[in-house]
């Protein structure tokens, strides 16, 4: 019924721009937050496709439980950005891994 042709490609291409962009940008600690969060819902969306083909609701259910772990992978990551920001007095944040 579904003839959603190449439509695989789409999370995985996200999933290298993302791995590229977190190696490129080590020092800037928002690119790296965002670069997972595009991995996240990259995942999610492999998920919702798979579930598609094979006319299983579950994959589209894991999509569904994997939202909130972004979200609070989003929230901790940008409260310790903050915290950092804060204790450091600077107007810029030089992040050093």
């Amino acid at each position: 019924m579904f003839e959603l042709g190449n439509l695989e490609s789409f999370p995985l291409i996200y999933i290298v721009i993302s791995v590229i962009g977190i190696f490129i940008s080590r020092f800037n600690l928002i690119i790296m937050l965002l670069a997972l969060d595009i991995i996240i819902f990259s995942i999610s969306l492999m998920f919702i496709y798979l579930s598609l083909l094979n006319y299983d609701p579950l994959g589209q259910i894991y999509a569904f439980l994997l939202l909130p772990i972004a979200a609070t992978e989003t929230a901790l990551g940008l409260s310790l950005l903050i915290i950092m920001f804060t204790a450091s007095n600077k107007s810029t944040l030089l992040v050093t891994l």
